[in-house]
């Protein structure tokens, strides 16, 4: 498509503004069209960029990009429209039999139509007032997760720019000396880093906050040192139990923090019944030639993501808090579930 006055420049430099154009794969956009099709309730849904010479499949659910071919020129034109359009295909033996495309424009902020959600069928398809809805309601879900990458991407080059101009600024924290896991200061910061990147997504993150059942009673009643042996066995533990990218460290005492992103409430849930029970069955060292079991109890925390509202990780850490302190007084050995904000 080419340039085409002084609209067609904004539109191309609002565009390049998100750097999207001929990038690779990308899980959450997969994702997106693939969750379109069902709520669009289409075969075929893409997600499309239109620069000034070309249309750039960004991702395409129920058929391949390239088989798609001249179907997904033909509904770019939605770009210069500002709702919905409905396109009837001459050629129904063409790209995988498609008869009809429905687009709706990816509108920016500023009102700019960088490309089109597409949904494409092999029956005939009537354009109602609830069908431009949810197209519209499709367009602004890309847009959002589109907005939230451009932002992450910023505060990115913002972190780099400081470190370069300040390299004395962000020195690596010493891991806890005593579990060898990240101390609070780095788990903060690691944990509050994952949660801004994993809210760009369209799962957002889960927060566990685990805390050792019983320890103060067992240091009182069998010496400091064994409550510290505890303590180091349990971390051992936990981190066997977590993936590389995942978030782990202690905050204080017998209680750890772990970070999970692109997880869901059910998922996060088994992801703490897996952490308790890789304590509750090992047997752990209490003193010279002493094994016993403990057991830890969890709060869980969703964060949602990003188009869902703001999010604040001091609030997040006190609802997590929260959500402990109630699995604790319901008799330990367990985990509950809350949800931020």
């Amino acid at each position: 498509m080419a340039l085409d006055g002084r609209e067609d420049y904004l539109r191309l430099a609002a565009l390049r503004r998100y750097d999207i154009l001929d990038t690779p794969a990308e899980p959450v956009f997969d994702r997106l069209a693939e969750l379109a099709a069902g709520f669009l309730a289409m075969p075929v849904t893409v997600v499309a960029f239109v620069d000034a010479d070309r249309v750039w499949v960004k991702a395409a659910h129920g058929a391949d990009a390239v088989q798609l071919g001249d179907a997904v020129m033909r509904v770019a034109d939605v770009v210069t429209q500002d709702c919905p359009r409905l396109i009837a295909e001459p050629d129904p033996a063409g790209a995988a039999g498609l008869r009809v495309a429905v687009a709706a424009p990816l509108l920016t902020p500023e009102g700019h139509a960088i490309g089109v959600i597409a949904g494409m069928d092999r029956r005939s398809v009537r354009l109602t007032a609830a069908l431009c809805e949810k197209f519209t309601l499709a367009a602004g879900v890309v847009m959002d997760q589109l907005e939230a990458r451009r932002h992450a991407g910023e505060a990115a080059q913002l972190q780099a720019a400081l470190s370069e101009a300040c390299p004395g600024l962000e020195r690596p924290a010493r891991p806890d000396p005593l579990t060898g896991l990240a101390c609070r200061t780095a788990l903060i910061a690691q944990a509050g880093r994952l949660i801004i990147r994993a809210r760009s997504g369209i799962t957002g993150a889960a927060m566990i906050l685990l805390e050792i059942d019983g320890l103060e009673a067992l240091a009182a009643g069998r010496g400091e040192a064994a409550g510290e042996a505890v303590i180091r066995s349990v971390a051992q533990q936990l981190a066997r139990s977590c993936r590389a990218h995942d978030v782990l460290g202690r905050l204080d005492g017998g209680v750890f923090l772990a970070v999970f992103s692109e997880v869901t409430r059910h998922q996060a849930l088994a992801i703490a019944r897996r952490l308790r029970e890789s304590v509750s069955a090992a047997r752990l060292p209490l003193a010279a030639e002493e094994e016993s079991s403990v057991t830890v109890s969890a709060g869980v925390l969703m964060v949602p993501p990003a188009d869902l509202g703001p999010f604040c990780f001091e609030a997040a850490l006190a609802e997590v808090r929260h959500a402990l302190r109630i699995a604790k007084a319901e008799g330990g050995d367990r985990a509950v579930v809350t949800f931020a904000g």
